[in-house]
């Protein structure tokens, strides 16, 4: 259990990620451009590992591991470190990639690309790590391009093919596919040579140590008839850069075609009059989304429309409060204080949405109406001064009000929205923003499950991962956004 939460702790929590490097461009090369769904790369592998090894070795200190002493046990070398890639027959001064792809994401494939320090040293621990798969290589098979490695499965008594890998002199180009869907062997374009890549690089600020390219339109195989029709960017680049008990930093890169820009900006209007929200929340957000234009989109989608005829009476009834609803969204969930107690807790939450724009009355007015049209429980719903209280047996209130800008949904106190608050300093100027106080939640967990051992563990990670923020400008085509994750040492 321990292995288990550092793992996920870090690595997922963490991901991973300053100086461009060279060889790049030669590792995206040896990775097909076709049927791509996204690759993930190293552009300093050496910092990547060094930070990985930081934190990773800073959960095991807080929640008791011993995870990469196990996994060298295990495996005879520590993969995460730079000692443990030499010591497996790789080199860690040069990138690595992962993609992903192929003609259906039900059944993906998998390539890859390891750069080669010591061939014997490598070999001999793709030997130990195939054994520990059930699985086996065969001979080197020389062919033009280099050697190829055939990997089986034994299945009874007969042998299953199972990939294998290219030993392309200072690279080992891997797959869980066919030898010829690997890049080497194709007449395709290759990852490098993406029409849009080049473009989003120019346009990345470069300083990441991790890089991801993804093509979006490859999701839309999942249920291609129910995507079509949104506004999907034809491209996303990213990089990630990490500093060790500092931050890990994200910039994404979305590239838009004419088309999809126009529905992008249907959908995702600029923000004209957003509410700011208040002071003391755990998890804040503000975005523009005009749920007249997604509505409007359910309807000509095929498969949304036969969902919406099934729901013909309801859909009737909310057609008229989505049609005086505003676009500027923003909520809040918070806080007050740091409770020790639960019960203490269910009585400090509060939580408020704000809807702004549009006609704030009209709307309400309207929900009311759709809620009687739909037999909801409304014997509690009291008119006062701005709007209605809606008590909830035994003790929760919720409050509807409106003024001449916005429609408020709130429960808990009274939280005021505050021109000075966190949220509405990261938003200034962005489409779209949030936080998330995990630090908060963490010290919150740590004295309430004091005698739930992973709990208050859990809770000290969140401490030191405590602050997450994000944030993006309109749609445009380029339309960047940024993440950050502050670390607590």
């Amino acid at each position: 259990m321990r292995k288990l939460l550092v793992l996920v702790l870090s690595c997922g929590m963490i991901g991973c990620v300053h100086g461009r490097s060279s060889g790049v461009e030669t590792v995206l090369q040896k990775l097909p451009g076709a049927e791509m769904g996204v690759v993930v790369f190293t552009k300093n592998t050496q910092h990547v590992l060094e930070f990985l090894a930081s934190e990773v070795t800073a959960v095991e200190e807080l929640v008791g591991g011993k995870v990469q002493a196990e996994i060298e046990e295990d495996l005879g070398f520590n993969p995460i470190t730079v000692g443990g890639m030499v010591t497996a027959g790789l080199d860690p001064t040069r990138p690595l990639a992962l993609w992903i792809g192929g003609s259906s994401p039900e059944k993906a494939l998998f390539q890859g690309v390891l750069p080669i320090g010591e061939r014997a040293a490598f070999l001999a621990t793709l030997d130990k790590i195939l054994a520990k798969g059930s699985l086996s290589r065969g001979s080197p098979i020389a062919t033009a391009k280099g050697d190829w490695i055939g990997f089986s499965r034994t299945n009874g008594q007969k042998k299953e093919p199972a990939g294998g890998l290219l030993l392309q002199g200072k690279y080992a180009v891997f797959t869980n596919g066919e030898r010829e869907q690997l890049q080497v062997f194709s007449t395709g374009p290759s990852v490098a040579q993406h029409p849009h890549l080049k473009t989003l690089q120019a346009a990345s600020q470069g300083k990441g140590q991790v890089g991801f390219f993804a093509s979006p339109k490859w999701l839309e195989k999942f249920n291609a008839e129910s995507l079509s029709a949104m506004p999907v960017a034809a491209a996303v680049y990213g990089e990630v850069r990490m500093t060790p008990n500092k931050e890990v930093f994200m910039e994404s890169l979305s590239f838009s075609l004419p088309e999809t820009l126009v529905e992008a900006r249907r959908f995702s209007p600029e923000p004209v009059g957003r509410v700011p929200g208040p002071k003391g929340a755990l998890i804040a957000g503000t975005a523009s989304y005009d749920l007249n234009a997604l509505f409007a989109w359910m309807k000509r989608d095929e498969q949304m429309a036969k969902v919406l005829l099934e729901q013909e009476q309801r859909v009737r009834l909310i057609e008229p409060m989505l049609a005086h609803l505003g676009a500027d969204l923003t909520f809040t969930i918070g806080v007050d204080g740091e409770p020790s107690n639960p019960m203490i807790l269910l009585g400090s939450l509060f939580a408020r949405l704000d809807l702004a724009g549009g006609d704030p009355k009209a709307a309400l007015a309207a929900g009311i109406q759709a809620a009687k049209g739909m037999d909801l429980p409304l014997d509690k719903l009291k008119a006062v001064d701005g709007g209605y209280d809606l008590f909830i047996p035994p003790i929760v209130l919720i409050r509807f009000r409106t003024d001449d800008n916005a429609l408020s949904i709130a429960y808990g106190r009274e939280a005021v929205p505050d021109p000075e608050s966190r949220l509405a300093k990261l938003a200034k100027g962005q489409a779209q923003a949030g936080f998330f106080d995990a630090a908060k939640v963490g010290r919150m967990m740590s004295k309430m499950l004091v005698k739930v051992p992973i709990a208050a563990k859990v809770g000290l990670v969140l401490q030191r991962y405590g602050a997450w923020e994000t944030w993006s400008g309109p749609p445009d085509t380029i339309t960047a956004g940024y993440g950050r994750l502050r670390i607590s040492p």
